[in-house]
């Protein structure tokens, strides 16, 4: 099942994307199909602002 919270759009772009976690294991997924973009973090070193960082990456990837 999609859950179609999962899928933003703008006036600009179509943003997918999917947080995770897991014991120990935290993840963010956004991809921007407009501009074939892809943004993959991991991370094992416990919780991280992966809201925060993604957005700064796709400031400087725009």
């Amino acid at each position: 099942m999609i859950d179609k919270k999962l899928f933003k759009k703008s006036k600009k772009h179509t943003i997918i994307y999917h947080p995770g976690s897991d014991f120990g294991y935290y993840s963010m997924f956004v991809r921007q199909p407009d501009d074939h973009i892809l943004v993959i973090l991991l991370s094992n070193k416990g919780d991280f602002p992966r809201f925060d960082m993604t957005d700064l990456i796709l400031e400087e990837l725009q």
